[in-house]
Formats: structure tokens, C-alpha cells, sequence
């Protein structure tokens, strides 16, 4: 398996994880903290997560196309240490 294969896989779970604990914790009373995805849930209802994807996975094949799988990688680190954030709002 290749970094460039690992990294995207780790992409693909990060952003998962993040939009599962954000759930999680939205219904447990806490409140979103980004106002870029607490605008997008307030604009999209419950499409939201589709948007946030689609933002995060547009930046991430940019950031590949026209940089390095680097951008990729550093998009996957802070979206899961915002899930692992998340988790801490989790009962």
C-alpha cells in the first residue's frame, strides 16, 4: 500500500469520524463550533454533512492536484483531532 493510498484512506475515515461525533454531540446539546459548518447546518438542515464532505473532499483534491499529498494529509490530522474533540461532548 502506498503513503499516497494511506493518506487518503486516513482522509476518508477522519472526515467520517468528524461528521459521525459531530452528530453525536449536537444531539447530546452541544453546539457546533465552527461557524463555516454551524452556517451550513443552519442554510442545509440535515444535508448538511453532504456539504461538509463535499467542501473538505474538494479542498483535499486540490490540495493534491496542485500541491502534494501533504495538504491532504494535514486536512486529515485537524479534521481527527476535531473528532476526538467531539468525542469529549460525547456521554
Amino acid at each position: 500500500m502506498t503513503l499516497t493510498l494511506v493518506i487518503w484512506i486516513a482522509f476518508v475515515l477522519t472526515q467520517l469520524a468528524d461528521v459521525w461525533t459531530t452528530i453525536k454531540a449536537l444531539k447530546q446539546g452541544a453546539v457546533e463550533a465552527n461557524p463555516v459548518v454551524a452556517y451550513l447546518m443552519d442554510k442545509t438542515g440535515s444535508a448538511w454533512p453532504f456539504f461538509k464532505l463535499g467542501i473538505a473532499s474538494s479542498a483535499a483534491f486540490f490540495s493534491h492536484a496542485y500541491g502534494s499529498i501533504w495538504g491532504v494529509a494535514g486536512i486529515a490530522a485537524i479534521t481527527g483531532v476535531v473528532a476526538v474533540l467531539n468525542l469529549r461532548h460525547i456521554k
